[in-house]
């Protein structure tokens, strides 16, 4: 074996950091939403998501039901994916609406 074989599968570092940041750009939807005790930006960004998927909720759809409705096809393709977003965003709109979070209960108005 030689001495200057890399065993990375990406070559050198700079191979690594350019397969790095491809992916990190790939990513275009991140299911996850922050499980923080503190109301951020993207609540308000996420108000129409949490307003359709509590009201799915509140009518009994299923979580693959709002998984289609709400992200499959238009934020990813991946029902697996989609289910995910459905957990999360839903926990997040239930604690924000449980808070009575004004701006999510005007979206439900409307």
């Amino acid at each position: 074996m030689s001495g200057d074989a890399d065993p990375s599968p990406y070559g050198d570092q700079r191979a690594a950091e350019t397969h790095s940041t491809r992916t990190s750009a790939s990513i275009k939807f991140w299911p996850l939403v922050p499980a923080t005790e503190a109301i951020e930006e993207r609540d308000f960004e996420k108000l129409p998501v949490y307003a359709r998927l509590l009201l799915l909720d509140s009518h009994g759809a299923l979580n693959t039901d709002m998984a289609r409705a709400v992200f499959l096809g238009t934020e990813t393709h991946n029902l697996r994916i989609a289910l995910i977003a459905v957990d999360s965003h839903l926990a997040r709109a239930r604690w924000l609406f449980e808070r009575k979070f004004e701006p999510l209960m005007w979206a439900m108005d409307d």
